[in-house]
């Protein structure tokens, strides 16, 4: 017979095909575990305390930080996840504003020309001398733009930086209006 040689796991099998089938059991839960579940077997001890399904049914925990939720299939990943997606998006989103607000106060100019939906954002070389505001504009900005799929018009939050201290225009599209 075979031993599992993973860490934690104790998966024993008789042949090859099982030997298969069960590295593609390892897979899969990778692919759950970047995704922010972990996946339990009802013939595994689910670690997380007073978890009901515990050695009773096949359940995924969400294992993202203060989630408590627990799926029964994995049809209500995609839709448990995408909760988890809009949520970041706005709070990144709301990060942004306060911060594109913070760099108007300070004198930043900030252009505001609607384009197919998208609000293009452009700062000036007068930004330069805020060196407080400025990084964390470039990173709200960055946030916003992977956590929402744009592509990014400069090819990281420091080309953006780098483009405000040598005067040329960093311009980011943003979806307007969530």
């Amino acid at each position: 017979h075979f031993h599992c040689r993973r860490t934690h796991c104790n998966f024993t099998f008789k042949n090859k095909a099982d030997m298969e089938k069960h590295k593609s059991y390892h897979q899969k839960d990778e692919v759950l575990s970047r995704d922010g579940f972990k996946k339990f077997m009802k013939y595994e001890t689910c670690p997380y305390a007073g978890c009901r399904y515990s050695k009773i049914n096949n359940h995924i925990h969400c294992i993202r930080p203060g989630c408590q939720y627990v799926l029964h299939s994995t049809a209500q990943l995609y839709s448990h996840k995408r909760k988890h997606e809009r949520r970041e998006l706005d709070h990144a989103y709301r990060n942004f504003r306060h911060l594109q607000t913070s760099a108007i106060n300070l004198g930043v100019t900030v252009k505001d020309e609607g384009h197919n939906g998208l609000k293009p954002v452009s700062v000036s070389q007068t930004a330069v001398s805020h060196s407080k505001i400025l990084p964390l504009l470039a990173s709200a900005i960055a946030n916003v733009k992977s956590i929402s799929g744009i592509p990014p018009q400069a090819s990281s939050a420091g080309d953006m930086l780098q483009n405000l201290k040598t005067g040329r225009s960093a311009s980011v599209g943003l979806v307007s209006k969530l």
